[in-house]
């Protein structure tokens, strides 16, 4: 069963698994390149805005209220037009890449007012702390946290990790 706050809102979402759901008041952008797995839960007031890259949240992942993933950027590197006045030709044109994949790996939990930006990968099993601007890959199973976000340790030892995954696998 698929459910959202407001279907109508987000028919046109790229995919939604079974039992995930998005929350009030979230502000998707085109809903069409954001794909969520199972039994995910987007938070109230999520921002997921997108441009020419995919936002890709796996299973069992957890978004807390306002957090905020963007997955395009500004020109900033030509002269010749304010930053307002480039275009997404001007971007396809570029030789520098501004949009770029948000890929959310499976059992992560990203806290209240966090932000990804673009081109992050978030491991496996990941901790995201309130506040916390992600700019960087993580590590699975890592705790981060701060502006911008830095590993401050890991959930589990790498044993814990492997028995971890074999009692998932056995569920």
């Amino acid at each position: 069963m698929q459910i959202a706050y407001d279907e109508s809102r987000y028919y046109n979402i790229g995919a939604l698994g079974t039992n995930s759901r998005i929350c009030s008041a979230c502000d998707i952008s085109p809903p069409s390149n954001v794909y969520i797995g199972n039994h995910s839960v987007i938070g109230s007031r999520c921002l997921l805005w997108t441009t020419n890259a995919k936002i890709m949240i796996g299973n069992y992942v957890l978004f807390g209220p306002q957090v905020s993933c963007i997955s395009g950027n500004h020109i900033t590197d030509k002269i010749g037009k304010h930053i307002c006045e480039y275009s997404e030709e001007d971007k396809k044109q570029s030789s520098t890449k501004y949009d770029a994949d948000i890929v959310i790996d499976d059992g992560v939990w990203i806290g209240a007012n966090a932000t990804i930006l673009s081109g992050v990968h978030i491991a496996e099993g990941c901790v995201i702390a309130a506040g916390a601007i992600v700019t960087d890959d993580t590590v699975p199973y890592g705790i981060y946290g701060g502006v911008p976000a830095k590993l401050i340790k890991m959930r589990f030892t790498q044993e814990q990790i492997e028995q971890h995954k074999i009692m998932l696998r056995k569920r």
